[in-house]
């Protein structure tokens, strides 16, 4: 997996805009039958991802010097769930989601 983060000035004053870019190559039997899952999951360590970004960056600027803040250790069940949700409301949107027919 390669991660790509970009960093750009914000509209509103002070902020600052992170855009993350993920290449991610599986292959084998993950790649066969879990391709929506995987996605899913790296979606969701993606966020986590930029959250601990977030807080690394606010607490630097409210004392001046950047503190690393560790992120809460990755549950497997948190993630699961996480990602049975998302795929849940993908289909949900689907299924009751505006027609994009004419």
């Amino acid at each position: 997996m390669d991660v790509t983060a970009t960093l750009r000035p914000g509209s509103g004053g002070g902020t600052t805009t992170m855009h993350v870019a993920a290449d991610l190559q599986v292959s084998g039997a993950a790649a066969q039958y879990g391709r929506g899952m995987i996605t899913d999951v790296t979606t969701v360590l993606i966020r986590s991802f930029t959250e601990c970004i977030a807080a690394n960056v606010e607490a630097g600027a409210r004392g001046g010097t950047a503190t690393a803040v560790r992120a809460a250790p990755a549950s497997g069940f948190r993630i699961a769930v996480s990602a049975a949700l998302m795929a849940l409301r993908r289909v949900a949107r689907r299924f009751f989601g505006p027609s994009t027919r004419p």
